[in-house]
This record gives C-alpha cells, structure tokens and sequence, in this order.
C-alpha cells in the first residue's frame, strides 16, 4: 500500500491509461448540492501530492476528518472500525494489495454489507477537489494519504451520490460497515445514569460500536457551535469506555471524538479542568492526551448527565446479538446463535396490509408471513429478529416509509397454512410480541425471550398500500445441549386482498378518474369528490366528502403534481389511506354516532400508530372539534392528513438531527395553526 518518492512516476502515470468509473462520472451530478459545486476540479491523488499512499503505517481514527460535507455519521463509524481492536473489520471494507505502487490502475475496491452479504464497489481515485484541495473527507495531519476520501467515494456511490451522504445516522453506517445488528437509545426519554453506564461498559466488553449524536437546536443552524463546545446536527465516535480511580472514587470515563478532529468539549472533564487533579499522573497518562486533537472525556454519574442533557442519542452497533440493550443481564459469555434470513416485498395490491388496526382485518393478514418454530427447551429461548426496509438511497427526499413487525403464538401446535381474517379465531393466535411503534428508520431489531411453540411474524409497514422490499434475519440462541431450529416457511405473496381494493371498487374509481382526468390525466380536489364518491358508491355507502378533505388527501399523495393535481396511482394511494383511515375511525365510533370525542380520538391515534400526548389529542378536538367538543368522519380525515405530515416531517428532521424540540410539542403547535 507504499506511496512514489518520485515526480518522474507521477509523469508516467499521466501517461498510463487509467481506469475511469463510466457508473459514477468526475461531474457536478454528483456532488454536495449544498457546498461548492462550480470551479471544482477533479484530481487522482498523484495530481495533488507529489507522494501520494492509500494507507501508512496502518489505519487510525486520527485519519479520519471531515470536509465540507454533512456526513459526519460516516466518517464517525469509520473511526469507531480504525479505533477498534479488530482490526480485520476494517481490513474487510479496505482489501489489502491496493495503492500506488506497481499494482496502481487507477481502480480502488471497497466491500460494504446490504442486507445480508458483502457487496464490492469499485470506484475510480478521482477526487473533487477545489484551489487544488480536497473538498470532502480527508486526512487533515497527513494529506498524502487516500484511503478516507476513496474509501468516502466508494459509499457515495453505494448511495447514489455525495448529496445523499448529507445526513444520516451513525448505527445504519455502522451496520454498512460490520453488517451488525445496530440500535438507538433516545437520551431524552426516561433512562437512569446507572442504565447508560451500564450499557456502555457492557457493550464495550462485547466489542460493540458507539456513537453520540447531537440535534440541531434551531431550524437552519446546523453546525453552530455551542457554548459547551459541541457542534449541533452532529455525530461523535465514542472512541473508549473506562472505569478509572480518583481521589473521590471510582468513575466511568468516555474518550470521544468530534471527527472535524477540532473543537472541543468545555465542561467537567474538558483539557485542563480541575476534574483531571483527581487523577493520579500514572492514570492520566495511561488515559489521556492534553492537547486540542478533537477528543474529550465525560465523568459517569456527573457527565452521563451531562451527557444525556448535551447529547440526544446514543447509537450502537453490535457484532453479537447480546449486545442490545433489552434483557441484558447474565452471562457475557459467547453463546451460539442460529441465524436465518428472508427477502420479500410489501407489494401495493397484494400484500402491503398495513398495521393491526383489527385482527378480523382481511388487509391486515394480507402482509408477508413468516413461520418461526421455537422447539421444547427447559428454558426461554433468546431471539433477535431485525427487519429492515431495503431502501432506495435516491429517494431519501421522499416520505419515509414506517416498519414494524408483529409477533404471533400459535396454542397447543395447532397453525394453519396461513393466518386470515377468515381463520383467526378457529386458530386464535396470541399476539405475544411487537417491534412497538413502527417508525421510518431502515432498521427495527428487538429482542426477546420466547417459550417454545409454533410463532408466526407479520412484517408490515404503518400504512396500507407502501410498497417496498425488506429484509428480515432472525438469530435464535442455541445451547450446545438442545440447539434450536428455526425455519423459514412462508412466501410473502398471496393474491390480491378483496378488501383491500375490490374490482368493483378500483373499476368504478378509475371510471370516474377517466371521465375528469382530461388530457393533463390529472385530477383536482373538486373533481376527488366525484371520484371517491363512485368508489364508495361501488362499495355501497353514499358518502360526500368536502373539499377540504379532498386537498388535505391529495397532499398526502407522493404523485402530487406543483399545481396540487394528481395522477391514477396517486388517486390509489389515497383510496388505500382512505380505507385504512375509515375502517378505524368505525372501530372507535362503536354507537354509530358519526362523531368521536377527545378520548375516542387518543384510541383511534393509537390504533394508526399516531403516538400523540394530550396537548396534541387537545389541539386537534380544538380546531374540529367545534362546541361539542366532537369531531366528524369528514374532520378527522383532515386533522389525521395534517398530522401525519406534520409526524413524517419531524421525523425526516430528527433523522438528519436537524430537530431538537420534542415530537409532541411539535405536532402540538403544527395542529394549532
């Protein structure tokens, strides 16, 4: 991986047919819309030093720093691999026999895990530069050496492009890196000191990978620097965990750093603070530098305080499933774990089914199914599963899809083929387990402690008719006395859901839309009214709605066009929303009243996995719910429009950590305006 300690070899290689990546052109396509897109050139590495590396003397976290790219997530779980004992992580994501010696092409080679196995992506070495520097990540201390900006370009090509790498979150490229199970723990929520501490030192001793990462405070503000020290919409890697001994006793110790590799932490325990005089000389040498290189340390029960109030989130990602962070305790022993995978798809109008709204749902039972058999065991058994959205890197900018699974207990072995809204209580199936609240993230891994017997897992996503692939791997504990087994036996395709969409219903929806849609194939809100009528009409209820539910409805639909039209598939995607959010609304409206109250209202929000507070239950009765305090069919369709968007919106932002403010203080205002 040696480097060229001569200008005559620079020459020769300008003159050597190199490799260009035709898959991912030296152009302005992809780049960083945000930054410096005009009079950027594009160098290989020999172009800018006169002896370039790819790697010296080994990789380190201190070669990893930060450009003028939001992609802090990345170049934080690159330095979490660098810093690591395990060296053969990082050698795995960076093959070996690369570099600028005789083997150079001009070729670079980089292998990331997606959803189940290693795939190699192949880049070429030029590199955006501008005044004859790089623009993105690099080796601040030593600028002749390569391997973070290619390796930085490879995952920009992963993803489509630089621009996606703008934001994102440390688990997810931590799980691109290691192919581990990744996890997030919200440190505004209500979490002991003593539970994070010991969560950290447990995942420390389980080789697991940690992060922190802090939320914008203000809209627009990204990168500011606070008071403290800390840079707001930002990812730190949290390079080591350590129990040492002071003058006043034993404390927990976290070293981590800001991967700008400057700027750092101003409070207790910062570079010469009083805190460091309770350390003995041999301790802090052992622990610490003292010198501005980006790295700071936290006191535990002081600064895991300090931690939980400066930081948002704490992010992990476990090479063993005993890692997460539910049921840990016991042993730490290895244990062996029996791993299974499945690939499948939410197709719109076979079995995208949604949430369990109802289990007497024919939409429902129509997602995906997996059987999971569990044998006879002394014992529960461990089971991880983790389900994953397989996504479109290109469409981040879209509303992000919400994934959950269920879990299901059969009685006494007796399962039948296929769970249906038909079958389910001949077969009576327990719901024992969920993945909780669905949400947008790529990732929802859980872990449980399961009896044995026959179990069946429902993937679903939170509304009905998002189509997406997924991914699904199950990791089952296995004592070497009663191993377990666990097999995969259900396909994820079953035929169209009548209830779901009806060809009479669809039939007449598309009749109408033919006879308003004109020659821009378009519909507006007045014209809705009409074509949701036909489609109600076909499935015998006379029912008008308002126009203002018809606009709120068409601003739900991805297929909206700049004048607020929209097209046959976007008509589709309202009419599965529509179902969805009606067959719960009767749910709850159980006296037939056509009107709910504020109490009724909290059950339907949690029935479509709106999580709200009072506050937020409040506003909307305020704004519908006119004197009764009631709101109607016709007004709860509007108020459910305004606040999925306002849900789906502040969970883009709290993804990119662009958002500080709590979600129901958010939804709460949004509702009131």
């Amino acid at each position: 991986m040696g480097g060229v300690d001569s200008i005559e070899k620079n020459r020769q290689w300008d003159s050597k047919p190199l490799f260009e990546d035709r898959d991912f052109p030296a152009d302005s396509s992809v780049l960083y819309r945000g930054g410096q897109r005009f009079g950027v050139q594009w160098k290989r590495p020999w172009m800018i030093s006169k002896n370039p590396v790819f790697i010296e003397d080994g990789t380190a976290y201190n070669d990893v720093d930060q450009g003028d790219l939001g992609n802090c997530w990345f170049l934080s779980s690159v330095a979490c691999l660098a810093v690591s004992k395990q060296k053969e992580l990082l050698s795995h994501v960076i093959p070996k026999d690369q570099g600028f010696g005789p083997e150079y092409n001009g070729k670079f080679k980089f292998n990331f895990w997606q959803y189940g196995k290693f795939v190699e992506v192949v880049v070429d070495d030029r590199l955006p530069t501008y005044n004859g520097k790089l623009i993105y990540g690099r080796n601040a201390e030593q600028p002749h050496e390569y391997w973070v900006p290619l390796l930085e370009k490879a995952c920009a090509k992963l993803y489509g492009n630089y621009n996606v790498l703008d934001g994102g979150r440390i688990h997810t490229a931590l799980v691109d890196l290691t192919g581990g199970l990744g996890e997030m723990v919200p440190l505004k929520e209500q979490i002991s000191d003593s539970d994070i501490t010991d969560l950290l030192l447990r995942s420390q001793k389980l080789n697991s990978f940690m992060g922190g990462s802090v939320f914008v405070k203000q809209f627009g503000n990204r990168e500011l620097v606070q008071e403290s020290g800390l840079v707001e919409g930002h990812a730190y890697t949290i390079l080591k965990v350590k129990e040492v001994n002071t003058s006043k006793g034993k404390i927990v110790l976290l070293h981590i750093r800001n991967p700008h590799g400057k700027g750092e932490w101003k409070g207790a325990w910062s570079d010469m603070s009083a805190e460091w005089k309770t350390l003995s000389a041999e301790e802090k040498k052992e622990m610490f530098k003292i010198e501005d290189d980006g790295e700071f340390c936290y006191l535990s029960r002081i600064s895991v305080s300090d931690f939980r109030k400066n930081f948002d989130e704490l992010e992990l990602c476990h090479l063993r499933p005993e890692g997460l962070s539910e049921g840990n305790t016991g042993s730490l022993d290895k244990v062996q774990w029996k791993i299974i995978e499945h690939r499948g798809k939410w197709d719109r109008l076979s079995s995208a089914g949604g949430p369990p709204i109802s289990f007497m749902s024919k939409k429902f039972w129509s997602n995906p199914q997996i059987e999971l058999k569990v044998p006879p065991s002394t014992q529960a058994t461990t089971v991880v599963i983790s389900l994953f959205e397989v996504d479109d890197y290109l469409k981040k900018s879209e509303v992000d899809i919400s994934i959950g699974f269920s879990v299901f207990q059969f009685a006494n072995g007796k399962k039948p083929e296929r769970l249906t809204a038909d079958n389910y209580y001949e077969f009576s199936p327990r719901m024992v387990q969920s993945s909780g609240v669905s949400w947008p993230y790529r990732e929802r891994t859980r872990r449980f402690a399961l009896e044995s017997g026959d179990y069946m897992i429902v993937p679903y996503t939170s509304r009905v008719g998002q189509e997406a692939s997924f991914y699904i791997r199950i990791f089952a504990e296995s004592s070497g006395i009663s191993p377990i087994t666990i097999t995969e036996t259900r396909g994820s395709s079953v035929s169209p859901d009548p209830e779901t969409s009806t060809s009479s219903e669809i039939a007449a929806l598309n009749k109408a839309f033919d006879a308003n849609s004109g020659k821009v194939n378009a519909i507006d809100a007045a014209e809705l009214i009409d074509v949701l009528s036909a489609g109600l009409e076909a499935e015998g209820k006379a029912i008008r709605y308002s126009v203002e539910t018809c606009r709120c409805l068409i601003s739900m639909s991805l297929s909206q066009t700049s004048k607020g039209l929209i097209d046959k598939n976007g008509l589709h995607r309202v009419w599965a929303e529509l179902t969805t959010w009606r067959e719960a609304f009767r749910l709850i409206d159980k006296d037939n009243s056509k009107t709910i109250d504020a109490k009724e209202l909290k059950n339907l929000f949690d029935i479509i996995e709106l999580t709200t507070s009072p506050a937020t239950t409040d506003a909307l009765i305020k704004r519908y719910g006119g004197k009764n305090e009631k709101v109607s069919e016709d007004d709860f369709l509007q108020g459910v429009c305004k606040a999925v968007q306002l849900r789906g919106k502040y969970l883009e932002l709290h993804r990119k950590g662009k958002i500080d403010i709590e979600l129901n203080e958010w939804m709460t205002f949004g509702l009131s305006i």
